[in-house]
């Protein structure tokens, strides 16, 4: 049992610039101000409290090849916060996995960059074809690791990276 609570502030600016008649770049910054705190209800000793800035940035570059067909490049930097669970310092027996669980009041935010990179077409009115490459690169990424016998916790890995490809049509 626990009591919790969280708060972001958050600015967003962004620029939309053409080039030409062929590119354009959308681009901008999101700065978050993030603070939870987290206190269990036997202790006010046990508690958990984190206040972070944090800035991110973001661009996609798209060239126009025809007027139905474009070619987009992207970045972004994301965050994947923990839950108040993830970060409860104490543990809890989980129904559903049938595994104790403790969570871990020393996990940090993880940090993510995207890249994507797209061509897309717009055969007719309300149509659309997309192909897509993207990656996605971790740092600090939050993991459930097995403990003692039928026990996990939650931990911050080093890095991880996810990759792949996206079809999308309509």
């Amino acid at each position: 049992n626990y009591n919790a609570k969280s708060l972001t502030n958050a600015a967003y600016a962004m620029l939309d610039n053409k080039f030409g008649q062929k590119f354009r770049l959308s681009w901008g910054v999101r700065a978050e101000q993030y603070n939870v705190n987290l206190q269990t209800a036997t202790s006010q000793t046990e508690e958990v409290n984190q206040n972070q800035l944090d800035i991110l940035p973001s661009a996609n570059l798209t060239f126009a090849v025809t007027e139905k067909t474009n070619l987009r490049a992207s970045l972004s930097r994301t965050l994947a916060r923990p839950e108040f669970r993830e970060l409860a310092p104490f543990g809890f027996y989980d129904f559903t996995t049938q595994l104790f669980t403790e969570g871990n009041p020393n996990l940090k935010i993880a940090t993510i960059n995207n890249y994507d990179f797209r061509y897309e077409v717009y055969p007719g009115k309300g149509q659309m074809f997309s192909f897509s490459y993207f990656i996605k690169d971790f740092t600090n990424p939050i993991e459930m690791q097995k403990k003692l016998n039928r026990s996990v916790s939650y931990e911050n890995a080093k890095s991880a990276r996810n990759s792949g490809i996206e079809l999308e049509f309509r």
